[in-house]
């Protein structure tokens, strides 16, 4: 489901996974004719012929509720194309108020009210139909955020139609914010009241009311324990909030108010009765033992250039390997190729994926949506090749390590081998995401028979070894940086240690325990030396291994938040973890040692380290670029400038430079001061 990128749905593009829950996959889709955006929900399960026209009716009414209600997120579009579900909605560019205000960070009282107001009036809404809308997952991240700032309500009725039609027994909800009565089974439109009480507890307090961590942790806590008293944790908070806030957590659903309109305005009107409501304001949580301190003055950089002209929102920036040129990619399949130092724009060129030749002479990028790829010159943009595919979109453009070869693969399930100068074809091979092993000699594709990885020689394209044993799709391949080695991942995630030549198995990683998190492993990546591996997963640990004999070592962290993705400094001293609230923590690569904490106030995008890996430089939905201390955490520098968020950062070569891009079309490149460096 999550390997959907490139494929048309109904009549949309699937360009972007936005995000993964436990019975849908969202992803930004482009409609194909008005070249419009919208965010496609797509259902992890088909349902049976029977249930199709009851669903179909479930969509109508949330289509009826979203268009009725400005702080419900619209739905634009319903099908079920081979009993598989999806719905197209409006897509929210301001991302989630989870991603806005992460876990450990407390919002001011005035902006919490606020957030309520809309939040509430949208639930009341759909509490008085007839029958009642229950919503029954009422979180931060089902809180969009629209174009003028408005809150948007989302997945209305989603978790509640899978259940009845695809998991009957399941219960329905994120147990963090379940009411008591949902873990009976039970469920009324107080339901809705108690998960929005732990939402305000958890932004006024910067943590909710119980820790958990586990479903079954939740339920005992929320079922039996009463919350700890707001005012025990943030002392200057107003009495009569507290008190609101409590009630609406009280386990017996008809002890709280009336309506969730009445919680609204119980909470509104002590927020404005109260004297201190002018001057509390909010603060950082200590919730994690090694949190990183600022300087009470951070320096700032210097803005060198800002590159103008893109038209959509700016996805990919690309150094080339000397650092005298870059290239920029956006949304609408529009390539720009800019003079590094002056910030001149040399060329405009079609496609999307601009991958330079490691000699920095030529540029390759995938075509836009015409099944061709095009090889330019790196300084004047001219074109030197045309490389037609004819079997979809090209999804993945990579050059071999000498830039002799280039490999292409499509939507049509198959994979290119071409000459590098010329653009004459090689080879064809049936299979996807094809890996160049570091020398260039070898590729490892995967197989077009599901579970298989092949490899294949990277000059003729003539089949090696075919990896097999993993059950089902293979969805990560990542060769040894000294490319002896092989691991693999497979959709029943676990992962599996291969020799690099002969395509041996070597090792099976398995994590100690037999709970269902020792198997929850989705990603994994190589310390630089090839001597560790780090895998991680959305339920599971993040878990340090031996990269010769797959014994684990250490386990880093036990996430309660789905990870982004976990990135090696280049000297493989320090490890990042990054997640979906823009929480990046510091890691000692070596021991596992948690060494810091970074908090952001705005959801987190991107992550890069200096080519020295001795600067960190994170990018965040707010527009704001930081540059960080890579051994000690601290902060360096801020740098302003964006209006949007930041999709793209890019080091050049020598780490001199910083380049960011993202939602405000714009590409600013920045000078490092050499005071920042450590």
């Amino acid at each position: 489901m999550r390997d959907q990128l490139g494929k048309q749905v109904g009549r949309y593009r699937l360009i972007r996974l936005v995000g993964e829950g436990g019975f849908a996959v969202v992803y930004l889709g482009e409609h194909v004719v008005l070249g419009t955006q919208a965010a496609v929900k797509l259902l992890k399960s088909r349902l049976e012929p029977d249930d199709l026209a009851t669903f179909r009716r479930e969509a109508q009414l949330m289509a009826r509720l979203s268009s009725n209600h400005p702080h419900i997120l619209p739905v634009l579009d319903y099908d079920d194309e081979g009993g598989q579900p999806f719905l197209v909605m409006e897509y929210a560019s301001g991302g989630t108020l989870r991603q806005r205000h992460p876990s450990g960070i407390r919002v001011p009282l005035e902006t919490v009210v606020a957030y309520v107001r809309q939040v509430a009036s949208a639930l009341q809404y759909a509490h008085e139909q007839v029958p009642p809308v229950v919503h029954r997952d009422v979180k931060p991240q089902n809180m969009l955020v629209g174009r003028q700032g408005e809150i948007l309500l989302s997945d209305f009725g989603i978790a509640l139609i899978v259940t009845q039609y695809v998991h009957p027994r399941a219960v329905v909800g994120t147990a963090a914010y379940m009411a008591p009565e949902q873990f009976r089974g039970e469920v009324h439109r107080a339901s809705d009241q108690y998960a929005l009480g732990v939402v305000v507890y958890e932004w006024l307090t910067g943590k909710r009311p119980f820790p958990g961590p586990d479903f079954v942790a939740y339920g005992y806590q929320h079922v039996h324990q009463p919350p700890p008293p707001l005012r025990e944790q943030v002392p200057e908070l107003p009495v009569a909030v507290e008190e609101v806030v409590m009630r609406a957590l009280a386990k017996d659903w008809r002890q709280r108010y009336g309506s969730v309109r009445e919680f609204a305005q119980a909470l509104e009107q002590a927020a404005e009765l109260s004297p201190a409501r002018a001057t509390w304001a909010p603060t950082l949580t200590n919730t994690q033992p090694a949190l990183s301190r600022r300087s009470a003055e951070p320096k700032t950089g210097t803005l060198l250039h800002v590159l103008r002209g893109h038209a959509g929102e700016v996805k990919a920036v690309v150094w080339s390997p000397d650092g005298r040129r870059l290239a920029t990619a956006d949304e609408h399949g529009t390539v720009r190729l800019w003079d590094g130092a002056s910030g001149q724009e040399l060329a405009v060129l079609p496609g999307r994926k601009p991958r330079w030749s490691p000699d920095g002479r030529r540029l390759a990028t995938a075509g836009d949506k015409d099944g061709t790829a095009h090889l330019w010159d790196g300084a004047t943009g001219q074109e030197l090749a045309i490389l037609a595919d004819q079997m979809g979109a090209v999804q993945e453009v990579a050059w071999s390590a000498d830039g002799t070869r280039l490999v292409t693969s499509s939507e049509g399930l198959l994979v290119r081998l071409w000459n590098g100068a010329s653009g004459q074809q090689l080879a064809l091979i049936h299979g996807s995401s094809p890996r160049w092993s570091p020398a260039g000699r070898r590729l490892a594709i995967r197989g077009y028979q599901p579970g298989t990885v092949l490899l294949v020689d990277g000059t003729y394209g003539r089949e090696l070894a075919v990896l097999q044993g993993h059950r089902g799709m293979v969805t990560a391949i990542v060769w040894s940086p000294d490319g002896t080695r092989l691991v693999t991942v497979g959709f029943e995630r676990t992962a599996r240690l291969w020799d690099g030549s002969s395509g041996q198995e070597l090792a099976i990683l398995q994590g100690q325990g037999q709970d269902f998190s020792s198997l929850s492993l989705e990603d994994i990546c190589w310390s630089p030396d090839g001597t560790r591996l780090v895998s991680w997963g959305e339920f599971g640990p993040v878990r340090l291994w031996d990269g010769s004999s797959g014994q684990e070592l250490a386990i880093l962290l036990r996430p309660d938040i789905p990870l982004r993705e976990v990135v090696w400094s280049p000297n493989g001293e320090r490890l990042i973890t990054n997640d979906e609230t823009g929480r990046v923590a510091l890691w000692d690569g070596s021991s596992g040692r948690e060494l810091a904490i970074l908090l952001q106030p705005g959801a987190l995008q991107q992550v890069a380290w200096s080519p020295d890996g001795k600067l960190l430089a994170t990018g965040d939905a707010g527009g704001t670029v930081r540059l960080w201390d890579g051994s000690s955490g601290q902060e360096l520098a801020i740098l302003r400038n964006h209006s949007g968020a930041v999709w793209a950062i890019a080091w050049s070569p020598d780490g001199r430079c910083l380049a960011s891009a993202g939602e405000d079309r714009l590409v600013c490149l920045w000078r490092v001061k050499p005071g920042q460096r450590s």
